[in-house]
């Protein structure tokens, strides 16, 4: 059930930013966080889930020069940088934790897709609770 669930997600979240995988040196990824052009940096430490990984949504006309800056290389495995692009302008929606179920699903861990669920399951007794 817990798999279905991240995989729900993963389709119906699919086309809300291009999800890009890099690599950068780990000396780099601090100074990374710190960058001012993101539009959002993901915490996965809010769902409970701690990683060393930089994370985050940015405008896509910053794209070019955060991959200059930080030397990111592109990466199938091994990805310590996770952009998801998105148009310029557009709100990544910092507080929705729908927004943030969809990012852990995209982990495809087990853990990030249990916790995927979880967030989605309080949701759906707080959307509950408010139609009562």
């Amino acid at each position: 059930m817990v798999s279905g669930m991240a995989v729900s997600l993963r389709s119906v979240f699919r086309n809300r930013a291009h999800r890009r995988l890099f690599r950068a040196a780990q000396a780099d990824l601090a100074d990374l966080k710190g960058d001012e052009r993101w539009a959002l940096l993901v915490d996965l430490g809010v769902s409970g889930i701690a990683s060393a990984d930089v994370e985050g949504y940015l405008g896509e006309s910053v794209v070019d020069g955060i991959l200059k800056d930080y030397l990111l290389v592109d990466a199938d495995r091994d990805a310590n940088v996770i952009l998801h692009v998105i148009p310029d302008g557009q709100d990544p929606y910092p507080e929705s934790e729908l927004r943030l179920a969809a990012d852990l699903a995209e982990h495809r861990g087990p853990r990030e897709e249990a916790r995927a669920a979880e967030l989605l399951h309080d949701l759906a007794l707080e959307w509950k609770a408010a139609q009562q």
